[in-house]
């Protein structure tokens, strides 16, 4: 029996009768089933063999007489498979028709492709498949794809790419606050996610951050809310918004009813009356500005001590953002006899 090979100068055994069987001592290979050689053949017959892996085989050919040969050949290692993530060079937990791709086999009828924690969208059957993420808490995705000619598997691939989270910011603040007009307040973020940050708030104010944490000054001139709208980092291209920091503007108090100037008879105590936007109201004995003789504090309500003349009085409203001082109120004596005089 002779062996004949591409380039190969073997003499063949035209009238050879035998029964060939093969083996492999690595086992990563498919081998023909043994083949019954007849003179029919003339010394010869085509017998595919599949190769699962990269690398160099010996392939031990022995027939029922004793006679045996060897095939030896190297299969170069396919270039490793190569991922492609859209315009990124990671996947996001939003990530959606991402592409990813391994190179073309010579020979391969087809490409059948398996994700754990993405779904294809597009190009199974293909080098080149379209897909998205599944499961947002998942730390990978994993790919498998087994490289088919005619049936028979001649590459298998398999490899993860990491799942990073989406970048996010936190306003450290109470979630409502209330100031005064044009006042500045310091709102400090916390950053997560892979440096630089690009954070855009709700104003349209846009910052590049290298670190994780940020602070910035504003005035509001009128109530509003406060957010970061958007952000970015190295890493993904979308993040998730902010909490919001709602801001309610005060203003300085308003009187809305003055105290009313009464008279009472000697002896007599008088109630004066305010109402307004204050916070809280210091009323005064004497002239609208001397504060040197403060009688009461805290409420809109003021009862006098029992007078036997005629006394001057006024309050102060007060919030966060000043103050405002009502009018005069003037109580007066009424004329006759005072009460608890004799008859």
């Amino acid at each position: 029996m002779g062996v004949a090979g591409s380039g190969g100068d073997y003499e063949l055994d035209m009238l050879y009768s035998g029964t060939v069987h093969f083996t492999c001592p690595l086992g990563l290979v498919t081998l023909p089933p043994d083949y019954t050689f007849t003179p029919a053949d003339r010394g010869s017959h085509v017998f595919n063999i599949v190769v699962i892996t990269c690398g160099t085989f010996v392939i031990n050919a022995s027939d029922d007489q004793g006679v045996t040969g060897q095939l030896h050949f190297t299969r170069e290692c396919p270039p490793a498979p190569y991922l492609e993530v859209g315009p990124e060079i990671t996947i996001c937990r939003n990530a959606t028709n991402l592409r990813a791709y391994v190179f073309p086999s010579a020979g391969a009828t087809t490409y059948t492709w398996s994700l754990t924690n993405g779904t294809i969208a597009t190009g199974q059957g293909t080098p080149n498949i379209t897909f998205n993420v599944d499961d947002m808490s998942a730390p990978s995705v994993l790919f498998n794809v087994n490289v088919m000619s005619n049936g028979y598997l001649i590459k298998r691939y398999g490899w993860s790419q990491r799942i990073w989270p989406l970048p996010t910011a936190t306003i450290n603040s109470v979630s409502r606050m209330t100031l005064c007009p044009n006042t500045p307040v310091t709102l400090d973020v916390a950053l997560t996610g892979a440096p630089p940050f690009n954070l855009r708030w709700s104003d349209g104010f846009t910052q590049t951050i290298y670190g994780r944490r940020v602070s910035r000054t504003m005035t509001f001139p009128t109530s509003t809310s406060v957010s970061i709208a958007q952000i970015t980092d190295a890493k993904c291209a979308s993040g998730t918004a902010s909490n919001t920091v709602l801001i309610d503007i005060g203003g300085p108090p308003v009187i809305a009813q003055q105290p009313q100037s009464t008279s009472i008879r000697a002896g007599d105590s008088a109630t004066l009356n305010v109402s307004g936007t204050g916070l809280s109201y210091y009323w005064y004995q004497g002239e609208v500005g001397d504060t040197t003789n403060r009688v009461a504090n805290g409420m809109s309500s003021f009862t006098t001590p029992p007078l036997r003349e005629t006394t001057k009085y006024w309050v102060r409203a007060l919030t966060n953002c000043g103050f405002v001082d009502s009018d005069q109120a003037i109580v007066t004596m009424m004329p006759g006899k005072h009460r608890g005089a004799a008859h």
